[in-house]
Parts: structure tokens; C-alpha cells; sequence
């Protein structure tokens, strides 16, 4: 398994490809990594929660609108605010401009090993911001924090072993009634239905739950009318190195807590949003964040250390999610067939993220891995299935895809609104990634959060009275 949080206690939180297959051309892999259960992929995420800056919600330093979000951060802000006091997000106010502060909690203290790499690199790279990592404080229970939240409102109603295959459509009004579900054991369908009908389900898998919901109202898939459903979709692009520590710094201690829970997946300790200065960079469109962490042996005292870049991948028209025409799932629900590459910035990206973890680590005192022909081999053995023939991790390495029912102020050229409702069925929402117009560089879990806090609220006033 090529997924950093996977090992064997956390086999059972991913999802078997043989049974929940999906389809993609040949020679062009994407790596869809799932996790059916009840909270998903928030038993398996690192809990790192930054928020977006309007330097990617408007950004300037692209000639089209393919990256122009209907959102600001002051529209969106009340709501990261009420995301980040409910789950409790560590962190330290620093005023970077393109990562704004949150509403935190004190972050760790730094040890005196991560002080020291923070001096070398901010008083030698100029522009750059080294922050501790705003990183959601561990939760002990390990059932995500707003399902125990619904639950004590007493209004939640939990099913599992459910799979919703589409959204049912009235045929008189073009509007959802509800959804098909199939009972995963039994493999039997019942409707359920409902006033309005909520997809979160995950980028990718709510794109093929509208698709698989053709019907004489929509033929092209619920939210299909404007010939952008299933289009543009992304995953941030990654690189990553590391290596050991020079021995001037292997004397500072790395504060480790050593009854650490073992499904604490918190590794990321520093965060290093890269500027937004097009001067340093002008053949580039977009930004990355560096996320580091260190493992420490010998009592405490550090040995290794790491760095992965996460980059904003260029949305296009031509990166799209559709139905298989010849594959179904083990319930015999249509499979999604993904097709997904690389643009040329993105490449450029990727070689621009190595060179900056590389300038970093030397000016830090890190030492830079000598790999020897037989690593080399070893690597490109294990990931050559995964990497693309310019060097980069396949898309969906990341395990952040984005976009296929992107929002957007102009119906004619997205499929959701600001409040993530679909223009052409107005009584269904999409409030995951699907509806991001293309993925900004911070990791993208608190924002998914956040649209969808402020969606519930606009279907609380618009819907009031037909929800009574």
C-alpha cells in the first residue's frame, strides 16, 4: 500500500480496489485510496488544518478564471472560526499572509532542536515563514468529533452498510426526493428519501453518485446541464525527502511524548507556507506549503528527518471523472473511470518544491540522503507504478482530490453555487471537495469543513419552512 498512514492496525480503515474498483487509462494511473466506514478518511488523516487565503481564493497570477472561487476568507471566516473551536486546532498567530491565523488553541512548545531550525532558516532564506504546525488536537475516543457532536443533538440517525448508488428524481418537478441505497450485505435497494439531499461523500465519490443519477430531468447526471460535472479535477502535487541530522544538532533534544497514542497521526510538526512573490519565480502559477517533521532515537536526541511539499495542480478541462462503460463494483453500481495528468507548470512545480526542501535542509544543517545505486533501484521498483515518466507521484498520491462539481458564480460554467448547491436541482448540495474549483496548496480538510458548516446554514434560512 503506497499510503503513509497505512500498517496493520489501520488495514481495515481502507477500502479493497478488487471490490471497489475504478477504472483509468492505460499508462495514466491515479491512485483513489478510500476509506468506507463511519467517518471516513478522519480516522487515517494527519489532522493538519490551515486555512485558505484569498491569494488562492482570488488569485492574480493566472490569466483565466479556472482558479477564481465565488468564496472570499472574510465570507468563509465565521466558519473556519466554528470549525477550529469545535475540533480545537493547535497553533501560534504569526500573520502570514497567505495562511491566515485561526482561532487556536496553544500549539506545543517547540523543542529546542525545532527553535534551532527555525532561526537558521528565517534569518537565511529571506520571506520565508517557519509556524508550528496547526495540527487538530488528538482525539483519544477516535469517533470523529462532529459525529459525536450530531449525536448529542439527539436528531441523528446513523446507517451503515448502506451504499447510496443515485439520487432519485421527481419527474414531474426535476427535484431530488431522496436517494437509491443498497443494503451492502443483503444487496438489496430501498429508497430513502428526504426534502433535500446532501452529498459528502468524498470528492470522486459524489461526483459518480450525481453521474449515476441520470434521468429524463438530467440526462448528463444530476448537476450536468452546464457540461461540467466531472471535470476538473485535481490532487495537490507531492515530493518529499529527507534524511539524518549533521552532528551539531544531534545535541538538541526533540520533546517527544513517549506514551504517545498509536493512532495519533500527527506527524507534521512545522508548517512553511512558500511565498506567493512572483519575482522568485515567474514561469510558476501557484503555491506550495512545506509540512517537516522529525523522529528522534538515541534518548530523545534526533536522528531523522523529513519534508513533503503539497502544490497547487493547475485545474483543467481535460482532468475528469466519468461513469465505465463496461465496470460495475461488487454491488453492481457503475464504476467511475478517472482521468487525470500532469500539466506542464505542474511539473515545473514539482521540480521548484525540491529545489526550495533542498535549500532549506542545507541552510538548516540537515543532512541529505546519499542514496546508492541499490536504493535508487529499490525505490523505483516499489513506486515505478506510481510515478510519472517526469519524476512526479501519480495523481492522487496526495490522497487530496478535488473538483468534478467545482463552484462557481456563473451556472453556465460550474456546477455548484457558493453555498454548494447544484444550479440545476436547487434541493441538492455538494459540500465536499467536489465542489472546489481547483485545490489550493493548504491541506484541504478544515475548508471542506467550513462550506459545509456555512451550506447547512443557508438551508437552514432558505428551507425553514418546508423543513418544519
Amino acid at each position: 500500500m503506497y499510503c503513509s498512514a497505512f500498517n496493520s492496525r489501520t488495514q481495515h480503515f481502507f477500502v479493497n480496489d478488487r471490490r471497489d474498483v475504478y477504472t483509468t487509462p492505460r499508462g495514466k494511473p491515479f491512485l483513489w485510496i478510500r476509506g468506507r466506514q463511519l467517518g471516513g478518511r478522519l480516522h487515517t488523516w494527519f489532522r493538519h488544518t490551515p486555512r485558505v487565503s484569498d491569494y488562492q481564493f482570488i488569485p492574480d497570477d493566472d490569466a483565466t478564471d479556472d482558479r477564481r472561487w465565488p468564496l472570499t476568507h472574510e465570507k468563509l471566516g465565521p466558519y473556519y472560526t466554528r470549525v477550529e473551536r469545535t475540533l480545537g486546532v493547535c497553533g501560534r498567530r504569526d500573520a502570514i499572509p497567505n495562511v491566515p491565523d485561526g482561532d487556536f488553541v496553544q500549539a506545543p512548545p517547540l523543542s529546542p532542536f525545532e527553535e534551532q531550525f527555525c532561526q537558521r532558516v528565517s534569518t537565511r532564506i529571506p520571506g520565508i515563514h517557519v509556524t508550528p504546525a496547526r495540527n487538530m488536537v488528538h482525539n483519544p475516543l477516535r469517533i470523529p468529533i462532529p459525529i459525536l457532536v450530531a449525536q448529542k443533538t439527539g436528531r441523528l440517525r446513523i446507517e451503515t452498510d448502506t451504499i447510496v448508488r443515485s439520487v432519485l428524481i421527481d419527474s414531474n418537478s426535476g427535484k431530488a426526493r431522496g436517494v437509491l441505497a443498497l443494503d451492502r450485505e443483503s444487496m438489496e435497494y430501498r429508497e430513502i428519501l428526504g426534502k433535500i439531499v446532501i452529498l459528502c461523500a468524498s470528492a470522486f465519490e459524489s461526483v459518480r453518485i450525481l453521474l449515476n443519477s441520470s434521468c429524463s430531468s438530467h440526462p448528463l447526471g444530476v448537476g450536468g446541464d452546464s457540461g461540467n460535472l466531472g471535470r476538473y479535477i485535481s490532487d495537490h502535487i507531492s515530493a518529499g525527502i529527507g534524511g539524518d541530522v549533521t552532528n551539531d544538532l544531534r545535541n538538541y533534544e526533540l520533546l517527544t511524548p513517549s506514551n504517545r497514542d498509536a493512532y495519533d497521526f500527527a506527524p507534521t510538526r512545522l508548517y512553511i507556507p512558500c511565498s506567493h512573490d512572483r519575482s522568485e519565480r515567474r514561469d510558476l502559477i501557484g503555491g506550495y506549503g512545506i509540512q517537516l517533521g522529525f523522529d528522534s532515537w538515541d534518548q530523545g536526541k534526533i536522528v531523522t528527518w523529513w519534508m513533503t511539499s503539497f502544490g497547487e495542480m493547475l485545474p483543467r478541462y481535460s482532468n475528469r471523472v466519468t461513469i465505465s462503460r463496461d465496470k460495475t463494483d461488487a454491488w453492481g453500481i457503475p464504476a467511475a473511470h478517472i482521468e487525470c495528468t500532469h500539466s506542464d507548470n505542474d511539473v515545473r512545480m514539482f521540480k521548484h518544491m525540491i529545489e526550495k526542501m533542498t535549500e532549506i535542509a542545507k541552510i538548516a544543517g540537515l543532512n541529505l540522503p546519499k542514496g546508492t545505486w541499490l536504493d535508487s533501484f529499490r525505490h523505483n521498483l516499489l513506486y515505478r507504478r506510481y510515478l510519472t515518466s517526469e519524476g512526479l507521484r501519480c495523481p492522487g498520491f496526495s490522497i487530496h482530490e478535488c473538483g468534478g462539481a467545482r463552484m462557481g458564480a456563473n451556472p453556465r460554467t460550474s456546477v455548484v453555487n457558493e453555498f454548494c448547491q447544484i444550479w440545476d436541482c436547487d434541493n441538492v448540495f455538494v459540500t465536499d471537495g467536489a465542489s472546489f474549483p481547483y485545490i489550493p496548496f493548504p491541506n484541504h480538510t478544515l475548508t471542506i469543513m467550513a462550506i459545509t458548516v456555512r451550506a447547512c446554514d443557508f438551508i437552514l434560512r432558505e428551507y425553514k419552512n418546508c423543513l418544519s
